[in-house]
């Protein structure tokens, strides 16, 4: 588990193990020391110039750094949601980081609190009075604004005009709209349903669908009429494919990748999935695959252009319709307050580009045939990269140097060989423990074989590894075999199958705390079968904010010359995201597990454990178990929850969040004990965390406190608090 690496600047990926390169000499030590010396003070020097003032300031910028911004009346909204809109903002970083106060940029951040609330049904909001409050002892600035908010305004009006919809059903496009008569008016509700309909409409296969809004404002009931103009445009199909920056892998190949062909009903969807299953390649770091609608929307005219014709009758009434209200509202004395629309330009903009179409001497029938674009930028042939890491957490603490080398393309297009290699030392409980430390050397070797789209079924990976770890009761050397497939079935689902073979050879003559547990022979060996289907509706699976992911695992041991056990796991995993305002968003996960033994004792290494930094964060890694003297020996049954709100500190970059883990793990099968504080009952736990965003992901701290009693635990664990430090959200 690492907490720090830095990227090689030119190849890694924001989401793989960032590295470093490690180079040093002990003869050229006192040479370098002397070297950081004069970069400290270069650097020193240069910060000193810049503070002082050697960066320009806008015009009107004071002296003054802006300590906090307050706001009195606000009630019907979160004071922090409307500061995230202003230019002029505080922040947690020093004073001498601190911007300036500007007051032109103050004076404009006026507007842009009326404009926060009128977009959200306060027609009647306004500042109503402003001031700065100067603190001269350390030269800061508060800002302070008054707003007299108003009575919300609420959708008197709200109706659909559709002059032709293709073969799609109004009710079924509306579908869903929260935002409708007697509702208070929200310009975003009103995006989010144009867009919501255009989706809709672009997959039922009418690419060109617009979908336009305005809004009236009636300023003496407080009220809005709303409408929202929809016309779908010809059905359409998938056109050509060209594909465009690929050097080494053929273009077939990407097109094969694709999930749509040519005359396929055309669908933004597909579009999203081929991107996808481009990125699953392994070969691009780049891929956009746009429809070209610009040229076939001039085609397309040429047939809305040609007198007497349905499509161009429909277009017209759609323009024409938007006009009508557009003065049937002026003469009822009603406000345009806001317009929203998909296409740029105005009407006359379309009324020039038909006319330009309508007088080309032949008019070419419509081609409702949308053409690709497929733009990809591909990986370096090879990269290598170095690094090191430290995972410091209650129970284990390690540190390790990592390598590897990736080969793209090798031997044949699309090819992909990797070597990776981890080499560390572990200490348990921990380096710091004033107890007898159980130590020794850890590291993994590893070659792996990957190709994406084999036998036009799904994507191979192959993996050789030897691996040599501590756990708490048992060191263990494993030589291992894996192969196996993937394939993205839609979107948002995964399916993977794959088949290992691992030999298990244990020591536990270097661990004192080890039992005598029959299940954990000298020597075994493990022939498996692991299954998963997952699918991930999260916005950011580093660090979502919104969205759900659901998964069901599946390992079956299989009795054979490879094998010595045979036995069912099943893991179900749910994790759902829901955003509260801006700021805050409450995540929570429910898994569970459950082993069938078939008859043989299940080997230690496949039983359930909880506790650790991703699990139940009040107990050490792997101890939350049955155990057999003082060794967790892992159990049949398992559940557990995390219940997480995660909160912003600071714009983007500063995270702190509470959380509540409980869960068991049982000897027995479909044994679910739910009584707290019993021996494989509910073992609660609670604490709090900070997160700072780093390239990598998340750099997480966790303090965690075990709330329940139970005596296995307050026996053979030191301490009811346990502390993780790694990157990566819990979950």
């Amino acid at each position: 588990m690492s907490i720090g690496h830095c990227k090689s600047r030119w190849h890694a990926r924001p989401y793989r193990h960032a590295e470093r390169d490690v180079c040093r000499s002990s003869s050229a030590f006192g040479a370098a020391r002397e070297a950081a010396l004069h970069i400290c003070l270069i650097l020193w020097v240069f910060v000193v110039l810049v503070g002082c003032g050697g960066a320009q300031r806008a015009p009107g910028t004071t002296s003054l750094r802006v300590q906090s911004v307050t706001f009195e009346g606000v009630e019907a909204f979160n004071p922090l949601d409307i500061a995230e809109v202003l230019e002029t903002r505080s922040s947690l970083q020093p004073n001498l980081r601190r911007p300036r106060l500007n007051p032109y940029v103050v004076a404009t951040d006026i507007e842009r609190i009326e404009t926060y609330y009128r977009s959200r049904g306060f027609l009647q909001a306004r500042v109503v009075n402003y001031s700065f409050g100067e603190d001269e002892s350390n030269n800061t600035a508060r800002v302070h604004f008054v707003v007299e908010e108003g009575e919300p305004s609420t959708v008197r009006v709200f109706e659909y005009v559709s002059p032709r919809l293709g073969q799609m059903d109004l009710g079924t496009l509306t579908e869903d709209i929260t935002l409708g008569r007697g509702t208070r008016f929200d310009d975003n509700a009103l995006q989010a349903a144009r867009d919501l309909i255009r989706r809709r409409l672009t997959e039922a296969s009418y690419a060109y669908a617009r979908v336009d809004a305005r809004v009236y404002a009636d300023r003496a009931t407080n009220s809005v009429e709303v409408f929202v103009f929809i016309e779908s445009g010809v059905s359409c199909v998938f056109g050509d494919v060209t594909v465009m920056g690929n050097r080494q892998i053929p273009s077939d190949r990407i097109i094969h990748r694709l999930r749509f062909e040519e005359g396929d009903l055309y669908r933004e969807s597909r579009l999203r999935l081929s991107q996808l299953n481009l990125y699953e390649m392994g070969a691009f770091n780049f891929v956009s695959i746009d429809p070209v609608l610009s040229d076939a929307r001039a085609q397309l005219w040429r047939r809305w252009g040609s007198p007497g014709n349905e499509a161009q009758a429909s277009r017209a009434a759609h323009f024409d319709a938007m006009e009508a209200h557009d003065r049937i509202m002026a003469d009822r004395g009603l406000d345009l307050l806001a317009v929203s629309s998909d296409w740029p330009g105005d009407r006359s903009a379309d009324h020039r580009l038909a006319g330009l179409l309508d007088n080309l001497d032949a008019i070419q029938e419509v081609d409702n045939a949308v053409p690709i674009t497929v733009t990809v930028s591909e990986n370096p042939g090879a990269t290598y990269r170095v690094g090191g890491g430290l995972g410091i957490m209650a129970g284990r603490s390690e540190t390790y140097a990592r390598g590897r080398a990736t080969y793209r393309n090798a031997l044949a297009p699309l090819n992909q060989i990797d070597l990776d290699g981890r080499l560390g030392y572990a200490w348990l409980p921990s380096v710091f423990s004033s107890e007898q430390t159980i130590d020794g050397i850890i590291g993994k070797a590893q070659v792996g074989f990957s190709r994406p789209g084999l036998f036009n079924f799904a994507d191979l990976q192959t993996r050789v590894s030897y691996e040599r770890n501590l756990q708490d009761d048992y060191a263990f050397r494993r030589p291992s075999l894996t192969v196996g497939f993937s394939r993205r079935l839609s979107q948002y689902l995964t399916a993977q199958a794959g088949f290992s073979v691992d030999i298990m050879l244990t020591n536990d003559d270097l661990l004192p705390t080890a039992g005598s547990c029959q299940a954990v022979p000298d020597t075994f060996r493990l022939s498996r079968f692991d299954t998963s289907v997952s699918y991930d509706r999260r916005d950011n699976p580093l660090a979502a904010r919104s969205g759900w992911f659901s998964e069901l695992g599946v390992q079956v041991g299989i009795r054979s010359p490879l094998g010595d056990f045979s036995y069912l796991r099943v893991l179900p995993d749910v994790r759902i995201y829901q955003p509260i305002g801006r700021r805050l968003t409450a995540a929570v996960r429910v898994s569970g597990g459950a082993i069938i033994d078939f008859g043989d004792n299940v080997p230690r290494s496949q039983c359930l454990y909880l506790g650790g930094g991703d699990t139940i964060r009040g107990f050490p890694q792997r101890r939350l178990s049955p155990y057999d003297g003082s060794s967790a020996v892992g159990g049949l049954t398992m559940y557990m929850f995390n219940i997480e709100p995660r909160i912003e500190l600071a714009r983007d970059w500063l995270f702190g969040v509470i959380f509540l883990d409980g869960g068991s793990v049982s000897s027995g099968e479909m044994a679910f004990n739910f009584r707290p504080g019993e021996a494989e009952g509910l073992q609660l736990a609670a604490g709090a965390g900070v997160r700072v965003v780093t390239p990598v992901g998340p750099f997480r701290l966790d303090v965690g406190y075990r709330l329940t009693s139970a005596p296995q635990y307050d026996q053979y664990l030191n301490s009811r608090l346990a502390f993780f430090l790694s990157i990566g959200e819990a979950f």
